[in-house]
């Protein structure tokens, strides 16, 4: 068991029993008098977006719907969730409130955020798999790479707190799309040989272009709101962030496994033994393993492994190269997008109690 997880669990409970103890809601939260629970859409919250997370955690793995149990759990994904939305449009204590997204200005940042989801956390689950899958980093290495990011967003998010009450939204925001661009463009020049000066450089900077994206983005979706709505629209507006994150991962996962076997086919059509270059490289290869002592069949097997570690490295590379591009050209189909963004904070002369 992942007990490193559980470091997580006496904070939550400290900070559940203060909030407990400390906070209370404002007048225009306290409804429901009745008690009633929703408990049939709960039900079907359950079932349908914990089916959808986990088909989008092991569709890769299972090779998608060639396998029974991803399209047992599509199944149950889609009756659930086509059930959630039904009972949470005809009942009158949803869990959850979907005629919130009948205002078109948060409609559109919810479909920002799933988008912007998928993008942002499919560069942080890219990271992880580059530095220790290529680079050779241990676990501790690569967290410690993550230290910039989250350095920088903090950063960012204090400095825009206040700065987005005088400059509005959608600067900061386009500015984080232009910075993310510029990010990904810098990513797709790390190699096999990238140290921490390049790693920690390309961190900082998806760290400040996060800060830039998101604040804009949560303020202005959750201020176009009527204050009776913004508590509904809150967890809502979460929900599509995280699924569009599970739906980036899924299928980043999915073009690192294909794009790299694609292009390990490929490379290796370079890599033949009547090539001159490939010959006189694998020869080399065997005098070095030679000089360290090997026997002469064993350093021509060895030669063997060295070269389809190579092939197997640059492949991989290769694939992250086309996951960045991905990431790019959906900022770019975004970018016309952002400019839906107000310019002036929603409700910037009224206060949400």
């Amino acid at each position: 068991m992942p007990w490193c997880f559980l470091i997580n669990v006496h904070l939550g409970l400290l900070a559940a029993t203060l909030c407990a103890a400390n906070l209370e809601d404002p007048p225009h939260l306290v409804r429901n008098p009745t008690g009633r629970v929703d408990w049939p859409g709960i039900a079907l919250l359950v079932v349908g977006i914990g089916c959808l997370q986990t088909l989008l955690e092991r569709g890769n793995k299972k090779d998608w719907f060639d396998s029974g149990e991803i399209v047992l759990l599509a199944a149950a994904a889609t009756v659930g969730i086509v059930g959630l939305i039904v009972r949470e449009l005809t009942t009158e204590d949803p869990i959850v409130d979907l005629r919130v997204l009948g205002h078109r200005d948060f409609a559109v940042g919810c479909l920002f955020t799933a988008l912007g989801g998928l993008a942002l956390y499919g560069v942080i689950f890219l990271f992880p798999v580059y530095t220790q899958t290529l680079l050779g980093w241990t676990a501790w290495q690569s967290g410690l790479s993550s230290l910039p990011s989250s350095i920088t967003t903090a950063i960012v998010m204090a400095a825009l707190g206040n700065l987005i009450w005088v400059v509005g939204p959608r600067k900061p925001f386009l500015i984080g799309m232009v910075l993310m661009l510029f990010t990904l463009g810098y990513m797709s020049r790390l190699t096999l040989a990238s140290g921490w000066n390049e790693v920690l450089i390309a961190q900082a900077l998806r760290g400040a272009a996060s800060g830039l994206l998101f604040v804009p983005l949560s303020a202005a979706t959750l201020r176009s709101l009527p204050a009776l709505e913004v508590s509904k629209g809150a967890g809502l507006y979460n929900l599509f962030r995280q699924l569009g994150g599970s739906f980036g991962i899924a299928a980043l996962a999915s073009i690192l496994d294909r794009r790299s076997d694609l292009h390990r086919v490929e490379l290796a059509r370079h890599i033949s033994p009547f090539d001159a270059g490939s010959a006189a490289g694998v020869e080399r290869l065997v005098e070095s393993l030679r000089d360290r002592g090997l026997e002469p069949e064993a350093a021509e097997v060895a030669a063997r492994h060295v070269l389809d570690g190579m092939l197997a490295s640059q492949a991989m590379m290769e694939a992250f190269y086309d996951a960045f591009a991905f990431i790019a050209v959906l900022f770019l189909v975004l970018f016309p997008l952002a400019l839906l963004m107000p310019n002036e904070m929603p409700g910037k002369s009224a206060k949400i109690e």
